[in-house]
């Protein structure tokens, strides 16, 4: 014997039955926030720049551009690189000219990294000329 449909009311009482739950990924995805509240997720690698366009990683399709601007011209065209793997993220210069600098939750001291990748752990603040971008942890 072949299995009739559910009726109408049978769907509508199921439907019913499951809780109607948003789910806001941005929010399920680690992210560096900027103190002016923009939010970059953590899910692919970067390159910050203001002009990131033309850099080789983001003309492959490797990297994602991510347009920064401070106001006060600290900012190289291409001024960091941001990499994600395994959920560890990693930072590195890429040659700028007034430097990338990062900081521990609450230090008042930044400390300048060179072109080797440093690991920035949720908490860690990523300053590129005037502009600070935090790591926030995934939400849920």
């Amino acid at each position: 014997m072949t299995p009739r449909p559910p009726t109408a009311a049978e769907v509508s009482t199921a439907l019913r039955a499951v809780p109607n739950e948003t789910v806001h990924i941005a929010e399920a995805i680690a992210s560096l926030q900027s103190d002016d509240g923009s939010r970059v997720p953590l899910d692919r690698d970067y390159v910050f720049g203001r002009n990131p366009h033309q850099d080789p990683a983001v003309v492959r399709g490797t990297s994602s551009p991510v347009k920064v601007d401070d106001g006060a011209q600290l900012i190289s065209r291409v001024h960091t690189y941001v990499s994600v793997a395994g959920g560890a993220v990693t930072v590195r210069d890429a040659g700028s000219a007034n430097g990338t600098f990062i900081a521990a939750p609450g230090d008042a001291q930044w400390t300048r990294i060179g072109p080797d990748p440093v690991p920035l752990p949720v908490g860690h603040s990523l300053r590129l000329g005037l502009r600070v971008y935090t790591h926030l942890p995934a939400e849920g």
